[in-house]
């Protein structure tokens, strides 16, 4: 008489688990759904303004760190590689690695922290 009430409680665990799992699987695709119709309902554009001024300013009167690398500064360096110009500038820096790839970092408000990552081109032209 003992394997009976085992059976039935095996038999009854196992209905219940599979009840539990249609369950969760049905509350489970509600929640797809309700994400999904949010994602849908998304048409809303946020809005970005950007303002400017079209005025002549001097360089020194600006309150961001610029630079100029002309011609001459180009020929009096005489560099090799471009770390050597770019280093000469306020608030860059960038290291040479086997002469394939440059390792470049600028100050900046956004890339700022550890992880911070950007993408910079340095192009040659002639």
């Amino acid at each position: 008489m003992r394997i009976f009430p085992l059976l039935l409680t095996s038999r009854l665990t196992l209905l219940l688990a599979i009840c539990l799992s249609a369950v969760s699987t049905v509350v489970s695709a509600q929640q797809y759904d309700a994400d999904k119709d949010d994602a849908t309902n998304l048409e809303e554009v946020e809005t970005v303004i950007v303002t400017a001024r079209r005025t002549d300013e001097a360089g020194f009167d600006l309150a961001t760190s610029w630079a100029i690398l002309d011609q001459a500064n180009i020929e009096r360096v005489a560099a090799q590689h471009s770390n050597q110009l770019f280093n000469r500038v306020s608030g860059a820096w960038v290291s040479r690695g086997n002469g394939q790839e440059s390792l470049v970092s600028l100050r900046s408000p956004v890339l700022t922290g550890a992880g911070s990552c950007g993408a910079f081109m340095t192009a040659e032209d002639g």
